[in-house]
């Protein structure tokens, strides 16, 4: 890939200036485990729900990630981190979130 081309794959992964942001503190149960080619950009996605408010789904994208040790379907995790609306996605994201396993 030419680094013209990983310019503009890293410019589609930053969430976008504009979006509205909101610090959010929950616990949360995974839900969907999304794997990537190892030739596509490295990132570690996840979905999962939100344990207090059920009908509530966030998407977790870890940047420069490929998986994370202890994280599968079904694992309880603590988050922190800012709310972003994507304009690529119907669930509301959080980048690089902090987590506990509980």
């Amino acid at each position: 890939m030419s680094f013209q081309g990983q310019q503009e794959v890293m410019a589609a992964l930053v969430p976008p200036e504009d979006s509205t942001k909101s610090i959010k503190d929950f616990n949360a149960i995974v839900e969907s485990i999304l794997y990537f080619n190892p030739r596509q950009t490295v990132q570690f996605e996840i979905v999962v729900k939100n344990v207090d408010d059920r009908s509530e789904k966030v998407r977790l994208k870890w940047l420069g990630q490929r998986n994370i040790s202890g994280i599968k379907l079904g694992s309880k995790l603590h988050l922190q981190g800012s709310l972003v609306q994507t304009p690529d996605s119907n669930l509301i994201t959080i980048f690089n979130p902090k987590y506990d396993l509980i």
